[in-house]
């Protein structure tokens, strides 16, 4: 009885060392699991993230520049211009039209659109042929809302002047007695001078 009993026993040790290893292997495999599936997480935030990063904001506003009748760039010829990387038509002068040097003194867009994050503007001062080009940064400069607003540019010499201007009806008319806006296609706006420096006339 002792004997069978003893052999009973090593039985049970034997079981109970098997079950040891497996759990011993079990956990061992937990870090694992559980280092992969944090990557997965990360994976899939970075990616999430990127397409944030990507995705352009929408808003019901305007690009253009150019005067209407009379020229509002007198003395120089635009080159190029580039307003965010949409490839919004009317934002941007398409390749075939820059090879053959036709790029309009004067245009836009208006619509539902992404709001761009710079404005590119190449020109050509007439009366010396210097040649000038500026980017602008428009991200820390534009509004959250964006919605009826237009961005204008205007250049004087070797200057880029961008402005926003509130809208183009009768209810975004400055208050009388304030300062037009310089950008002369929207002389009785409320608008604001963006770059170079900031101005008001609101």
């Amino acid at each position: 009885m002792i004997k069978a009993n003893l052999i009973g026993g090593k039985g049970c040790i034997a079981k109970i060392g098997s079950h040891r290893k497996i759990a011993s292997a079990v956990f061992s495999f937990v870090p694992l699991i559980f280092a992969l599936w944090l990557s997965l997480i990360l994976c899939v935030s970075n990616v999430w993230a990127d397409e944030q990063k990507s995705m352009h904001r929408m808003a019901n506003h305007s690009f253009n520049f150019g005067g209407v009748g009379i020229p509002e760039n007198p003395g120089v010829r635009i080159l190029n211009f580039q307003y965010g990387d949409s490839k919004t038509t009317g934002t941007y002068i398409e390749d075939a039209w820059l090879a053959t040097g036709h790029v309009g003194q004067g245009g836009g867009v208006s619509g539902t659109m992404p709001v761009g994050d710079f404005l590119y503007v190449k020109w050509q001062i007439l009366t010396t042929s210097e040649v000038y080009e500026d980017r602008v940064d428009l991200k820390s400069r534009l509004p959250s809302e964006m919605d009826q607003k237009i961005i204008h540019f205007t250049i004087k010499g070797q200057q880029l002047n961008v402005y926003l201007i509130e809208g183009n009806t009768s209810a975004h008319f400055h208050a009388s007695g304030a300062p037009d806006c310089p950008a002369s296609s929207y002389g009785p706006f409320r608008c604001t001078r963006i770059y170079p420096d900031h101005w008001a006339n609101f």
